[in-house]
């Protein structure tokens, strides 16, 4: 259970989080093929983006907190049974899941673009 809520933890930072803050500039980011040849040069570029991922997720788990408890608080609000709030969860699990997958087969797709590339 653990293992899937850090999960969604994740998903939430890199699907919804980090392209809001890249859409208002508050993150930038460079060119793919650059950090790649960085990181083949610079090991620590690993760590770096891995404590880069860890800030991302703490602030994805103080947002999904916030997000529950305005959920609860709508829940209240105009008697949504619990019924419908965990079928919306679901819905939206789903939804960020997907995103995920599409994701991951497009980053695949960027590092099988760039191997080819170099060799």
């Amino acid at each position: 259970m653990y293992y899937f809520l850090g999960m969604v933890v994740s998903r939430v930072g890199s699907v919804i989080l980090q392209p809001i803050l890249r859409k208002i500039n508050f993150v930038k980011y460079g060119d793919y093929s650059q950090f790649i040849i960085a990181e083949a040069k610079d090991p620590k570029m690993a760590v770096l983006l891995e404590s880069s991922n860890l800030y991302r997720s703490i602030c994805s788990v103080l947002l999904l907190a916030l997000l529950a408890y305005g959920v609860k608080l709508l829940a209240a609000r105009y008697g949504w049974s619990l019924r419908s709030v965990e079928v919306g969860t679901v819905i939206f699990l789903a939804v960020l899941f997907l995103l995920s997958y599409r994701n991951q087969a497009a980053f695949i797709e960027k590092r099988i673009l760039h191997h080819n590339r170099e060799g």
